[in-house]
């Protein structure tokens, strides 16, 4: 933006310019990079359709609020989970999950952009070393985590476009490891959940917990028209692997 051409204008010539971004497109972005660039090569990795295969993907509907802070309480509790990103949408919503996580008794902190830099460091050791298990972030904030001990992402919240879900559950299965995406999908997120499906060219699997399954109607016709979809148990928020053959 004009801080950033403001600072090059300081800066004398015959020095090397250059501009990355993960998640940046279009033709803003191209109006920006002939700003400050000036014959330059671009290179680009067409990659933000592609899911890793290190990473177990489910879908699992929610009927409202209740009912998916249940289905949440049970994915961190399980044994399973080491550590988890869980993702919101908005700050106001990360501080209210963060909030009712730590009502539930469960090591959980919140990250967004409200946070200076020390502060962000700090949360992010406590992460890193296993002081803390849930960390609730928004996508603005979690763009300077660097960690390859997360086992579970969990879109609290579902993402509004498809390379920002497959930058979200990139943050689990790195570095070899077999890593966890959990999708809690209200029937508000249902076109946002058709968009990401779209942009992977896949279906995502629909799977669900005993003795949490929605009721609502519309969800439950839309998971009768997947099958082979895995099936999880709770028990004494315990989530267990079974198959399943309807």
């Amino acid at each position: 933006g004009p801080d950033v051409l403001a600072l090059l204008a300081t800066i004398s010539d015959g020095f090397q310019a250059c501009l990355f971004s993960a998640t940046l497109s279009g033709t803003g972005v191209d109006i920006f990079a002939e700003e400050l660039l000036a014959d330059a090569e671009v290179i680009q990795i067409d990659a933000a359709n592609k899911k890793s295969d290190q990473v177990s993907q489910q879908v699992y509907f929610a009927d409202n609020k209740d009912h998916k802070q249940a289905l949440l309480r049970a994915f961190v509790n399980d044994e399973s989970c080491q550590s988890a990103i869980v993702f919101c949408n908005k700050k106001e919503r990360a501080d209210e999950v963060t909030d009712w996580l730590q009502s539930q008794n469960i090591s959980a902190q919140v990250m967004h952009g409200d946070f200076n830099q020390a502060t962000r460091r700090d949360k992010t050791r406590k992460f890193r070393i296993g002081q803390i298990k849930v960390m609730v972030a928004t996508d603005v904030a979690a763009r300077g985590l660097d960690l390859t001990n997360i086992s579970h992402v969990i879109n609290y919240d579902i993402p509004f476009k498809g390379d920002v879900y497959i930058h979200r559950i990139g943050r689990t299965g790195r570095a070899e490891q077999v890593g966890t995406a959990i999708n809690l999908v209200e029937h508000h997120d249902l076109k946002n959940l058709e968009r990401i499906e779209f942009h992977l060219k896949a279906k995502l699997p629909i799977a669900k917990i005993k003795g949490l399954e929605p009721k609502s109607k519309i969800n439950k016709s839309k998971a009768k028209k997947k099958t082979d979809k895995p099936r999880y148990v709770a028990k004494k928020d315990r989530v267990s692997a079974e198959s399943s053959s309807d």
